[in-house]
């Protein structure tokens, strides 16, 4: 009699998680609204000295669903609704770095052949003067809520490197997270203009981007 009391239980502990609305999709990276700060314009402009930037391979490391519908109050088992997918998620952000790279002042252009790494060619991949922008999209989610306000969140790993040589000339992790209110503006083009910002507000960066000029 215990050992079917304890299968019961089992099954009913299983079939109770299994109905239960998880709080984010797996996959996404979670995150508490109210360490969650406004979306905020920022006017960071280009070196004045700069390298032609080429922005080549995003490598996307996200797990789908990246997307979903929240409702925050009232909700019987999570807050999550619905979930949405995109599947071309990194060369829709190439699209929005690459717009508000040019918004900034940077010279900046999109190869979508880029393979991503050195390559054993006899010659360089890109000519003298070029640096290329190249990285992965380790997390991604881009939740909507009923109460009319939109949150992004993602972390990407990115490196600068000379396109004649292929040396790295500078590499980090930036984190971009931010909420909104729903509008026509795409929160994509948000997310991109965010990323571009903090690139030019990196030292590092900026300076790689400067120095590869000569």
């Amino acid at each position: 009699m215990t050992r079917v009391r304890i299968g019961v239980g089992a099954v009913f502990l299983a079939f109770l998680f299994a109905c239960t609305t998880p709080a984010r999709p797996y996959g996404q990276p979670e995150y508490d609204l109210q360490k969650i700060a406004e979306y905020r314009n920022v006017t960071t402009r280009a070196p004045q000295t700069q390298s032609v930037l080429v922005l080549g391979a995003l490598d996307d490391l996200t797990v789908s669903p990246v997307g979903g519908l929240y409702n925050e109050e009232n909700f019987e088992y999570g807050p999550l609704l619905r979930t949405y997918w995109y599947p071309h998620l990194a060369p829709k952000l190439l699209d929005c770095i690459h717009s508000s790279f040019s918004r900034r002042g940077v010279r900046a252009y999109k190869d979508y052949l880029d393979l991503g790494a050195p390559v054993p060619f006899p010659q360089p991949t890109y000519p003298p003067g070029l640096v290329l922008l190249r990285g992965s999209i380790e997390t991604f989610g881009f939740s909507r809520h009923v109460q009319e306000f939109d949150v992004l969140i993602g972390r990407l790993t990115l490196r600068l490197v000379e396109g004649a040589t292929g040396r790295v000339l500078w590499q980090g992790q930036k984190e971009i997270a931010f909420r909104a209110p729903m509008s026509n503006y795409d929160p994509f083009v948000m997310f991109g203009d965010a990323l571009a910002a903090a690139l030019l507000e990196d030292a590092g960066f900026s300076a790689a981007l400067a120095g590869g000029a000569r």
